[in-house]
């Protein structure tokens, strides 16, 4: 995957990349539920703080997780 943001700025090439690139460079909501609403930085902690967790677990890269509500 590789996204541009502005000509000048250089592609990302994965998805944390991309995640933490838009809480540096947005100020909107990245995410807006009944009664909630995420902003790109709030989204990428989010993600960040799931992964540690999910590493913390014993999950490494390339296995398959479900998550559910």
């Amino acid at each position: 995957m590789s996204t541009r943001t502005h000509d000048r700025t250089p592609p990302v090439s994965t998805v944390p990349e991309l995640v933490d690139r838009a809480a540096r460079l947005s100020r909107g909501d990245a995410i807006v539920l009944p009664g909630e609403r995420v902003d790109f930085a709030q989204f990428a902690e989010r993600t960040r703080t799931m992964a540690r967790r999910l590493h913390a677990a014993g999950i490494a890269h390339g296995d398959r997780v479900g998550l559910l509500n």
